[in-house]
């Protein structure tokens, strides 16, 4: 393996070099606002031989209020939180060589730190190469219809619990 998956943050000496990333892909708008990351955003970037070859953002955030419900609870009335992907990418020249694998492991592992109880992400039947990862790592699918501005399009949630990651 020859390259690193980091946590980023806006204090990052490369921070511009992200956000043209970011930016240049067309998923700036789930990831940024004004050049910065979106509140409670954190940010994992994959680098290799000093490129910026890939990222993934995700938030933490409560169970429960992003799909309009009360905030789930466990049977001590703690709150469960989740880390929702809210962004995943890997530069197509770099694909097929497990940094989206690593990408996606980081997460699991970080979420665990951070003491969110799932990892959670939504994407649309075309994605296939995240479904293999997803389906590797043991993530569970839920399909769904996702209403975009002029149109319907089946989407998959891609749930997995934190403790149980591999």
């Amino acid at each position: 393996m020859s390259w690193t998956i980091e946590a980023w943050s806006e204090i990052h000496p490369r921070w511009g070099e992200m956000v043209r990333y970011i930016e240049g892909e067309e998923l700036d708008r789930a990831v940024l606002a004004a050049g910065r990351l979106v509140d409670e955003g954190r940010l994992l970037a994959a680098v290799h031989g000093g490129e910026i070859v890939g990222f993934l953002m995700f938030l933490v955030q409560p169970i429960g209020p992003e799909m309009d419900c009360p905030v789930l609870c466990d049977s001590e009335g703690t709150a469960l939180t989740e880390a929702k992907i809210r962004a995943f990418h890997v530069r197509e020249a770099q694909r097929g060589q497990g940094i989206g694998t690593a990408l996606q492991r980081a997460v699991l592992r970080l979420a665990g730190e951070l003491g969110c109880y799932q990892v959670r992400s939504l994407s649309s039947y075309t994605r296939h190469a995240n479904y293999a990862i997803k389906l590797k790592l043991g993530f569970v699918a839920h399909p769904t219809i996702r209403q975009l501005k002029d149109r319907q399009e089946p989407s998959v949630y891609w749930i997995k619990r934190v403790g149980d990651a591999r």
